[in-house]
């Protein structure tokens, strides 16, 4: 079975958090390494079809990474469950911001057209070269 879809010990995760948030950096590692799995797949169910030809869940995740590593110490969670829902909230809010970078102007996603021949000649454009 690979990392991809094996399931979260989330016993073993309840037992890295007060390590973790007292310092730990053997627990605050593995914690972080357990839950990397979890956080491509909230990254992977919440961004719109739309937004991934911009916004890779590669880029989610390491931009929400980021985010929970700088901000751990302000988790006050205590469990498994309280620490994915801060975590499901930070990706939420990563998928966000991107989504409103990109509704802005030129880097609007709903402005964009296809290059494809059979779609530009039915605009009346056509390419100069194939």
């Amino acid at each position: 079975m690979d990392n991809e879809t094996a399931p979260i010990d989330m016993g073993s995760i309840s037992l890295l958090i007060p390590p973790s948030r007292d310092g730990d950096p053997k627990a605050r590692d593995v914690l972080f390494q357990e839950l990397e799995n979890y956080l491509s797949l909230v990254a992977r169910s919440n961004l719109d079809p739309q937004m991934k030809p911009k916004a890779g869940v590669s880029d989610i995740v390491q931009e929400s990474f980021l985010k929970i590593v700088q901000n751990f110490d302000s988790f006050r969670g205590e469990t498994s469950g309280e620490l994915k829902a801060w975590i499901k909230t930070i990706v939420k809010n990563e998928i966000s911001g991107m989504r409103r970078s990109y509704k802005t102007g030129k880097r609007d996603v709903d402005r964009e057209i296809s290059m494809s021949p059979a779609h530009s000649t039915a605009m009346g454009v056509q390419p100069v070269d194939d």
